[in-house]
């Protein structure tokens, strides 16, 4: 199974940037094709009770790594890539993006 994620600091504005995600960025997101699965976790704390070093993570899934990377270059992979570039703008927040196979 392929996975992406993508871990995205903590923002300036959380409301604003959480109704953003909620409402404009997730819909791009859940439209790649393909995908098997897609969560989204906002992280409270790390096990010691610190603040965590990231306020949220996406997760998308694939069964394959060419399903994935032909989601990526559709045109919803390439209007997310859009996306979370306006939100790196707008919110000050440049998320850092994996992919990976599950085992």
């Amino acid at each position: 199974m392929a996975r992406f994620v993508a871990l995205y600091p903590k923002p300036d504005d959380v409301e604003a940037f959480d109704e953003y995600y909620r409402t404009t960025h997730l819909p791009i997101a859940k439209s790649w094709p393909g995908m098997t699965a897609y969560t989204v976790t906002r992280f409270s704390a790390t096990p010691r009770g610190t603040e965590a070093p990231y306020y949220l993570m996406a997760v998308a899934e694939w069964q394959t790594d060419e399903e994935m990377a032909a989601a990526l270059r559709s045109d919803a992979g390439v209007a997310s890539a859009r996306d979370a570039k306006m939100m790196a703008s707008q919110f000050g927040v440049t998320p850092t993006m994996m992919l990976g196979d599950v085992f």
